[in-house]
């Protein structure tokens, strides 16, 4: 397997040239991400290279993991989120838990608590699915949102954080993405660094007084 650095502001998963052949400038995106959010994303270089990899994600052969600061504590152990999600009746432009019977479709993240100092979190999720602002809708409906979210978060939190530590964005980011090379079948890994504003919001988490803390890997610091 092979592992190599992602661009956490630009979103860049991969150098062009690793999905495909031509010019840069013709690169097209695979995926997106939700405004604001920082991280990996995929380009691919060529027609071909788009449809392969395009299917990989329909066909969940994509591995997708974030990290994003939280308001509370989602507990020690792994929390499987299963609520379907679907367009919000009374805001087209938002997404909300929906039944299925009511249109909402099937979706699945699985959060970890990395780090907490007892009002915020420092937490991974791992999304099989790919619904529109799926983490985010989920980490809202278990009340754990997104501190800087404006359309899910707290706006009570989301103040204090701006006042106190300049958040003005919602604090998610696509760290890690691993697929299949299209070509090859080469295993790819790839990992976006934090951005500066999260990086700082989670050490301090980390730092305060008393506060829990665990590596990716889930073992005690």
């Amino acid at each position: 397997q092979r592992r190599a650095p992602a661009a956490a502001a630009a979103g860049a998963s991969a150098p062009p040239a690793e999905l495909g052949s031509g010019d840069a400038l013709t690169s097209t995106v695979v995926h997106r991400l939700d405004k604001g959010t920082t991280g990996a994303i995929t380009f691919a270089k060529s027609g071909e290279a788009q449809r392969k990899v395009s299917a990989l994600f329909a066909a969940r052969q994509v591995s997708k993991h974030y990290l994003a600061i939280v308001v509370g504590d989602p507990g020690d152990a792994p929390r499987e989120i299963t609520h379907p999600i679907g367009r919000d009746k009374s805001n087209r432009l938002k997404m909300a838990v929906v039944a299925e019977a009511d249109g909402g479709r099937a979706a699945r993240s699985v959060v970890r608590k990395l780090a907490c100092n007892g009002r915020f979190s420092l937490v991974s999720v791992e999304i099989f699915t790919g619904r529109t602002h799926q983490i985010r809708v989920h980490l809202r409906a278990e009340g754990l949102p997104v501190l800087g979210d404006e359309a899910y978060g707290s706006k009570q939190w989301n103040q204090l954080a701006t006042k106190t530590h300049s958040v003005r964005r919602p604090l998610l980011h696509a760290h890690k993405l691993g697929f299949a090379h299209p070509t090859t079948g080469e295993q790819l890994a790839f990992e976006a660094p934090l951005p500066a504003d999260l990086a700082a919001l989670a050490q301090w988490i980390r730092q305060t007084p008393g506060a829990t803390s665990k590596t990716a890997g889930g073992d005690d610091e």
